[in-house]
């Protein structure tokens, strides 16, 4: 039994922990990010990785930088096997990925070398891909670039959001990681290199990702909405007033034609926008800055819309 010391902070991270714990793994500790503010009380809150590490009773650090001389020393004196590293959200200097002697086994929710980097389930939903994956890959120096143990695939469905496929992919991620432990006890895992010429890059998402274009395809809008809507979100402008895009789909294509942008109709279960290609994204639940979330029909009457209003 090889002793795990776990790095991981959100919830995505969970099944990885449970999987861990289930198949009877030796978790020495628990390594996550700071209690942050959080709510418009700004209390801190601990994260979900700390909260279920404190109700199995396992110990946990929060260190501000991985990089303190402290902090290694704590992991040294720790005497780990393995790290096991599943969205933690701080980079791992060398000096601390040569401490375990089985290395530092990474869970990326994605099929690597494709989607290095930070984001990789929104960008693979925003680029229309068909498929995405889990890789446990053993961590080095460089960004996403270690060698793979193991890769398991997962399909996009048409109806995924980041939430609903993150969810899929952190459960298979689990499973895998604790095929891969056994395999790697066993002697029965092959690391293989990364091709570079094959990587593609899932970089962190800003506030600006969120502007929508009108000028796109609606079905590209589409996915703008279930890669971006839980973060950073989907905006639009009206009049000089900030739009968030909270609920919305692919609509009809259009009769006659119209401006990226331009109410085409105004219906009670949504407001048809031409966008580009011919055809039109139906609008179906809102939030003006400073406001509540609305539906369309109140946001259309509220803000007096008519057809061949432009929206930027």
């Amino acid at each position: 039994m090889v002793r795990v010391l776990f790095f991981g902070s959100p919830e995505a991270a969970l099944p990885s922990l449970k999987s861990l714990r289930e198949n009877r793994h030796d978790i020495i500790a628990v390594v996550t990010q700071p209690d942050r503010p959080a709510g418009r009380g700004q209390t801190l809150r601990a994260s979900p990785v700390k909260q279920a590490a404190i109700q199995a009773g396992l110990p946990v650090y929060q260190p501000a930088r991985v990089a303190e001389a402290a902090f290694i020393e704590k992991v040294q004196s720790l005497q780990p096997d393995v790290y096991v590293v599943v969205a933690y959200g701080q980079i791992l200097p060398t000096s601390l990925l040569t401490i375990p002697r089985y290395g530092s086994l990474n869970v990326h929710f994605s099929l690597l070398p494709k989607y290095r980097g930070a984001a990789p389930v929104q960008w693979a939903i925003l680029n229309g891909e068909a498929e995405t994956g889990i890789t446990i890959m053993r961590m080095d120096a460089g960004l996403d670039t270690g060698g793979i143990l193991a890769r398991h695939s997962v399909t996009i469905e048409k109806t995924d959001d980041t939430q609903t496929l993150e969810t899929r992919l952190a459960l298979s991620g689990g499973i895998l990681l604790v095929e891969t432990l056994s395999g790697m006890e066993a002697g029965d895992i092959r690391e293989q290199p990364q091709d570079p010429s094959l990587a593609t890059y899932a970089p962190m998402l800003k506030k600006e990702h969120g502007l929508l274009d009108w000028s796109w395809p609606a079905e590209q809008i589409s996915r703008k909405l279930r890669a971006l809507g839980k973060w950073p979100g989907v905006f639009f402008n009206l009049k000089n007033i900030t739009i968030k895009l909270l609920d919305g789909q692919s609509a009809h294509l259009m009769e006659q034609y119209a401006l990226p942008g331009e109410i085409i109709e105004i219906a009670k279960d949504g407001i048809a926008v031409a966008t580009g290609r011919g055809d039109a994204f139906k609008v179906m639940r809102v939030q003006p800055a400073g406001k509540g979330p609305m539906d369309a029909r109140a946001f259309a009457n509220g803000y007096r819309l008519t057809c061949g209003d432009l929206l930027t």
